[in-house]
């Protein structure tokens, strides 16, 4: 990372909220060059391409990652430097927005909303489909609004962001940021957050629905940053046909602390004996069994005898979570809890407004 910080913009009022982004990396920042190929665009161009930058009323600095990372290839070890950065200037500024690339966002903002616990100011993602220099690029709106929003203060506390918290900012919808998910690789609108409304809209001013915002903080918190992530989880989706031999296979070879099933609607899979006797070995190896729905607007209950069948065993429902926000989750609480019932009493509460997940049998 290049640790040198460096003002952009400075606002005309001395006493302006002090904002800083940090440029990860993604599509957001290409540009075309002669040939026509996407390279990654300067940083001096950014005053160039949005000379409204201007017009906010605040102080604007930013930090750019050495090597710019491509969404692909975002590991928690990025998430983990992106969540020091922000504990690290926490105290230094009044709010804060990440420049990512689109299609592992939700992941990142999942895993920042678990790390910075009890946070009061603003971080917000965003990104774009279509790089800056091209014409029909949404990077630009996407940047001024999400800088707008992450400037804003409360208005009857000083210090406290209006929109405190993790959320990700796209086409006109502030979201909060472990309930969105990615669904199109080609809207400009490609976010939605399938379990839980908008925290703000764009109409011809933002639109803050503020019991939605404040539903998940408290009023005077200080924040506890939490660092660390397990990845040794095995996620499987399952499928019309989809056999006990091949899952003990990959069990086998990859020997996971946790087990990701991908069913289907409520949390079905198909009702078999095999399935069942698998299913209990693993967790009578101390192994955590999870229980994920392949739907988009979804919530994992036991309304089918196969899925009564999966939670009398042992194996835990993810709720209404999104898919990004229950994997992060477990990573998140492998990395904190040694023990598989310390870790499954862990995961049915909430810890950044994530979703609600129901009490499991033990």
């Amino acid at each position: 990372m290049d640790k040198a910080l460096k003002w952009l913009i400075r606002a005309r009022k001395a006493d302006a909220p002090h904002v800083l982004l940090i440029y990860t990396g993604g599509t957001f920042g290409m540009a075309y060059d002669a040939a026509g190929q996407r390279v990654p665009m300067p940083l001096s161009d950014l005053k160039l391409r949005v000379p409204e930058l201007k017009q906010l009323a605040c102080h604007l600095s930013i930090y750019t990652f050495e090597k710019l990372i491509d969404s692909a290839d975002i590991a928690p070890i990025h998430w983990q430097g992106i969540g020091r950065l922000l504990n690290e200037h926490y105290y230094r500024y009044d709010g804060f927005v990440i420049l990512h690339g689109t299609d592992t966002m939700a992941y990142t903002a999942s895993a920042l909303s678990y790390m910075m616990q009890g946070i009061q100011k603003a971080v917000v993602l965003t990104g774009a489909q279509v790089p800056i220099g091209h014409m029909c690029s949404d990077a630009k709106e996407n940047l001024l609004l999400s800088l707008r929003i992450a400037a804003e203060q409360h208005e009857q506390q000083k210090g406290i962001s209006r929109v405190p918290g993790i959320s990700i900012y796209f086409r006109e919808r502030l979201m909060r940021g472990n309930r969105a998910t990615k669904v199109s690789t080609e809207a400009l609108d490609a976010f939605r957050s399938p379990n839980y409304p908008l925290l703000a809209q764009i109409q011809s001013h933002i639109v803050y629905f503020d019991e939605r915002i404040q539903a998940h903080y408290a009023q005077k918190s200080h924040l506890r940053y939490v660092d660390g992530f397990d990845t040794n989880i095995l996620s499987v989706n399952f499928f019309p046909g989809c056999s006990v031999a091949s899952l003990q296979e990959a069990v086998s070879a990859a020997a996971p602390r946790a087990l990701i099933l991908h069913t289907y609607g409520t949390g079905n899979i198909v009702q078999s004996n095999e399935w069942v006797t698998f299913l209990k070995e693993q967790i009578a190896q101390g192994r955590l069994v999870f229980n994920q729905s392949q739907c988009l607007y979804a919530h994992v209950r036991a309304a089918y005898s196969s899925g009564r069948h999966l939670a009398e065993i042992g194996v835990i429902s993810t709720g209404e979570l999104t898919q990004e926000a229950a994997l992060v989750k477990i990573m998140f609480l492998l990395a904190q809890h040694p023990d598989p019932k310390g870790m499954k009493a862990a995961f049915v509460q909430p810890i950044a407004g994530e979703g609600q997940v129901a009490a499991t049998n033990d």
